[in-house]
């Protein structure tokens, strides 16, 4: 699974870090994960009595007992005092079911009168009548807690939309599959509760299960901080960042009444009366959404909120065909018609839009989205159990959870997929390799399956077919980074240095933060000998995580080669701060010491490495 490049016995140095592909099969729909799992949870630092009563609330490490439901094990924590926005949500594990579930509440700031107390609990009420919906984040329970209310929410393991647009538009594909499923979500909604708004579409709430599926969340939370009589007075000083523009703010209306919302995505009714807005401001807020799923971009930029009234009310966006040719220009049509300025221009509803969505997919990439029935509902249920325990560790847990999908579906490939994932992880990767093929005799166009089953091919040396399997997986999804970054681990090992670092550029341009990336990509420079090169992509790397041991080594080395001695000896000290018993860095140390003319110091660092790895021994003999 990993590249290890083995010591050369007679060599005067040792071989650099070995460059790493992804080191296990990824969760069945996550990229490759660029630092080391997260160690057991660890409890915040003791606050001071003043800082209990200011923010109240559980700790990491913590049992939240919820009268008449049990006990949960906070595992996770997001938001809270001096973060950005409003929200806080914990990650518990119920103690008795091992079910996880997000939690999620406000800032005690935002809800310091009772009013705004009883709104919170009346719409998360709203959210629970929605019940199921494979489309729609599920809300369980609410309770109140030390005066705090908190909503239990279903726990959805993936990322959100803003994440996938952070490499810029999405294929067409793509935008279409998950505009027909937020508009399934969302029509079923307004179904289910006659009349609900949702106030705050963004990519921020749209939720990804691992499978994929697109889950839409925080059903009507804006409308509890809106209001004339019961806004929050303050926020506290110097005890937030600042707030992004993705994130819900507030603001006046033109009546003078507070609302609050997300104003890059916001309808124009929504600036001049927030309380009476219907559904046609959520198709609105969608149509931009989707706008910047097809073009990259949002129609408008502004800053102040009376700047957004303006664009949103006033300016004509640009089409999104102009700006991007190849989007067809009847689903160009579609967006400008839900960016509407006047509601009454706009789609009804969104049974409309799904079944207009639904048309274009099959017309320009010949492809359904199917729905679900009862029994469909009732596995993905428990897949997305399953999905959730694997990706706390409980791996056997989870594992019960895919039988039992599977039980009621056995043609569930999300399923077949995920419990090869939890095969793989305890290196079970014969019954993996059964469950991706049988994922993929089911569905041949899931990306994931390919590159789960790219990974066990590669683990076992079977590299054509792993290249293979890579190349099905960044065909179906160019945005794969896992596939081409793996893929380029094999490249490099086959001295195919050029088309290695071809895939690790396709990596960065969907992140350009990715350390491993980099990393790798100075490996491959290496084998071309274009050192100083190398040395910019290690430095890059380190940027991104610090802690990079391999990429120190491999700076270091570097460095030596071109005779930077100083600083290849920084390069080495760093790795024993961090890691005192890492052989490699103690013989590559010697190895400096003694060019430095250092004798002494240079034997004990090379006694140090043959101690920790005797089968270094040969080439210390050699350095002595």
């Amino acid at each position: 699974m990993f590249d290890f490049l083995k010591r050369l016995v007679g060599k005067k140095e040792a071989a650099p870090a070995p460059s790493k592909p992804a080191s296990k099969p990824a969760a069945a729909r996550t990229v490759v994960q660029e630092k080391s799992p997260a160690g057991p949870p660890k409890a915040a630092p003791p606050k001071t009595p003043s800082e209990e009563q200011e923010e109240p609330g559980f700790r990491i490490g913590q049992t939240m007992r919820v009268p008449g439901l049990g006990e949960f094990y906070v595992h996770d924590m997001k938001g809270g005092k001096g973060k950005s926005g409003m929200g806080i949500v914990y990650i518990v594990v119920d103690a008795s079911s091992a079910t996880p579930y997000a939690v999620k509440t406000f800032q005690r700031w935002c809800l310091e009168t009772p009013e705004l107390i009883q709104r919170f609990l009346r719409e998360a009420e709203t959210w629970i009548r929605l019940e199921q919906h494979a489309n729609i984040v599920r809300a369980h329970y609410v309770s109140t807690l030390q005066g705090q209310p908190y909503v239990f929410l279903e726990y959805v393991a993936g990322s959100d939309l803003r994440k996938k647009l952070a490499a810029g538009a999405l294929p067409l594909r793509s935008a279409l599959r998950y505009s027909i499923q937020f508009c399934r979500g969302m029509a079923y909604a307004q179904k289910k509760v006659r009349g609900l708004v949702h106030r705050d579409v963004k990519p921020e709430n749209c939720m990804f299960t691992p499978d994929d599926v697109l889950k839409v969340t925080d059903f009507g939370l804006v409308k509890v901080l809106a209001g004339s009589e019961a806004m929050p007075t303050h926020v506290p000083v110097g005890a937030a960042e600042p707030a992004s523009e993705e994130q819900s703010q507030f603001f006046r209306t033109q009546k003078g009444d507070a609302g609050v919302g997300t104003l890059p995505y916001m309808a124009p009714e929504q600036f001049t009366d927030f309380a009476d807005v219907t559904v046609k401001a959520d198709i609105y807020s969608f149509g931009v959404m989707l706008y910047e799923m097809l073009t990259g971009m949002r129609p408008f930029r502004a800053r102040r909120p009376e700047d957004w009234y303006y664009q949103h009310s006033k300016v004509m966006p640009q089409d999104p065909y102009m700006r991007k040719p190849d989007i067809p220009l009847p689903l160009s049509q579609l967006v400008m018609r839900c960016m509407a300025k006047e509601p009454k221009d706009r789609y009804p509803d969104f049974a409309a839009l799904e079944i207009e969505l639904g048309l274009l997919l099959k017309q320009f990439c010949q492809e359904e989205v199917p729905q679900q029935g009862a029994h469909e509902m009732e596995a993905w249920e428990i897949l997305n159990k399953g999905t959730a325990l694997n990706n706390l560790g409980r791996i056997k847990e989870a594992l019960v959870c895919f039988d039992k999908a599977l039980e009621i579906l056995p043609r569930f490939d999300a399923a077949w997929l995920d419990k090869g994932v939890a095969l793989a992880q305890l290196g079970r990767e014969k019954e993996a390799t059964d469950c991706y093929e049988k994922a993929l005799e089911i569905n041949p166009n899931s990306a994931h399956a390919w590159y789960n089953l790219g990974i066990v091919q590669q683990s076992r040396d079977a590299n054509e077919e792993a290249l293979a399997s890579y190349d099905r997986a960044v065909t179906l999804n160019p945005l794969h980074d896992a596939a081409w970054l793996n893929k380029g681990v094999i490249l490099r090992k086959q001295l195919r240095s050029k088309e290695a670092i071809a895939c690790y550029d396709k990596v960065l341009a969907i992140n350009s933060k990715s350390a491993v990336a980099w990393y790798n990509r100075g490996f491959a420079l290496k084998q071309l000998g274009h050192s100083q090169e190398e040395i910019f992509c290690y430095d890059r790397a380190l940027a991104i995580d610090p802690q990079y041991v391999d990429a120190w080594l491999n700076r270091g080395v570097a460095l030596r080669k071109s005779n930077r001695l100083i600083e290849a000896l920084a390069c080495y000290n760093k790795i024993l701060e961090v890691q005192p018993k890492h052989p490699d860095a103690w013989y590559n140390k010697g190895v400096v010491l003694r060019r430095l003319g250092q004798a002494r110091e240079a034997r004990e660092a090379f006694a140090k490495a043959a101690a920790l790895d005797p089968s270094l021994a040969q080439q210390v003999k050699q350095q002595q």
